[in-house]
């Protein structure tokens, strides 16, 4: 089953897209295992991509909401979608300070545990 990481707002949605455009799917890939490193800064600047898509989506609303890190599980066949959301608020955090890179880093690993055991 696909597992999709994405930046989740209130009303949308924007995929992390890896390589060649795709949706980033923790299902077939690893999250990078340090905030150091080529696979560190190739995640990081997908996801800040992700995020400013959601800024600017945002940007025409007439509220705010979080931008929070979020899995999208969805069936085989297309017809039931899963969204589990992190805590953590990304829109007071600095993707290029490795403080802030560990705190995401350990955010998905939290989520994405919580979704293998089914909570």
């Amino acid at each position: 089953m696909p597992l999709h990481l994405a930046v989740i707002g209130e009303r949308s949605s924007h995929p992390v897209q890896g390589a060649g455009g795709r949706p980033l799917d923790l299902a077939d890939t690893a999250l990078p295992s340090s905030v150091h490193g080529a696979a560190a800064r190739r995640f990081f600047r997908a996801l800040a991509d992700a995020l400013r898509e959601m800024r600017v989506r945002q940007a025409q609303m007439p509220t705010t909401s979080p931008l929070r890190l979020g899995l999208v599980s969805t069936a085989p066949n297309g017809t039931a979608m899963d969204v589990q959301t992190a805590p953590t608020h990304l829109r007071g955090l600095d993707l290029e300070a490795p403080s802030d890179r560990t705190t995401v880093l350990d955010a998905l690993r939290t989520l994405e545990r919580q979704w293998r055991e089914g909570g």
